[in-house]
């Protein structure tokens, strides 16, 4: 007899007996991807663990160990956004799915583009990099022309 395994986060396990024969497999819930070993067979032959008899005298038995290694499941990565945004930041270091970044323009500059992207279980953000533009500023003339305005009402 072998002990439950459990079952990997984001995970599905098919099979619930876990005697000497058994077999167990693990699927992942999309997007996820199975990292490790699918199927895991329960054999007598690999014991190495105590196991409770269950008799409630605190008797053991050696029990048996599930074949390969338990697996996991890895959510899919988007990478390093590219191209990186110039004149302007980046917040956020997960680029996993279904993390979130955040982008800002340096001061001085308007950002053209959404300030949030999202990553996708298809390994994509779902968003471009947005872009920062230099604000434009108005010549002397115009501004004192509207220095002069502005004090008129």
């Amino acid at each position: 007899m072998c002990q439950d395994p459990g079952t990997p986060m984001h995970a599905v396990r098919l099979g619930q007996t876990y005697s000497e024969g058994s077999k167990l497999q693990f699927l992942c819930q999309p997007p996820y991807k199975l990292v490790g070993d699918e199927f895991r067979t329960c054999r007598a032959d690999a014991r190495t663990a105590d196991t409770p008899t269950g008799d409630g005298n605190g008797g053991v038995r050696r029990g048996g160990d599930w074949t390969g290694k338990q697996p996991t499941c890895v959510a899919p990565s988007c990478g390093t956004p590219d191209p990186p945004i110039e004149d302007g930041i980046m917040i956020g270091s997960d680029f996993r799915f279904p993390a979130k970044i955040e982008f800002k323009c340096n001061e001085g500059y308007s950002m053209e583009g959404s300030k949030l992207a999202q990553c996708l279980g298809s390994g994509q953000w779902n968003m471009p990099t947005p872009r920062c533009y230099p604000l434009q500023h108005a010549s002397e003339g115009l501004s004192k022309q509207f220095g002069k305005a502005q004090a008129e009402i």
